[in-house]
């Protein structure tokens, strides 16, 4: 069993082309000894964006705080704390922090090998 709090877990920047402002802390991994999903918490500042992406394996998020737009295959949407979001695979998107307060969402996505 694991229990922590996020805040005691550093956070990464978030080092890949088309990133901006974005830092990473992987709340639940491999090293945890889950083996079938990964948690992250994505820190994006304000300003800040996630490079437009697609990956093999679907996401599904948690926005904890503040506010942004989510672009994807079907345009653009606001989104804001509380809001649940799905991809499927290889569902193209890119998170944009566009308020004043930093964007954090929870992301889950299946452990690769």
């Amino acid at each position: 069993m694991k229990v922590a709090n996020y805040t005691d877990i550093p956070a990464n920047v978030l080092g890949i082309a088309g990133a901006k402002g974005v830092g990473v802390r992987l709340l639940i991994g491999p090293e945890d000894g889950a083996p079938n999903f990964v948690m992250m918490l994505l820190e994006l500042a304000p300003g800040g964006h996630t490079p437009d992406h697609s990956h093999e394996w679907e996401e599904e998020i948690f926005v904890k705080s503040g506010q942004g737009v989510i672009k994807a295959a079907g345009g653009e949407k606001p989104i804001r704390a509380g809001d649940v979001l799905f991809f499927e695979s290889n569902e193209s998107h890119q998170f944009m922090n566009t308020g004043a307060e930093p964007l954090e969402f929870i992301c889950l996505i299946p452990r690769r090998s």
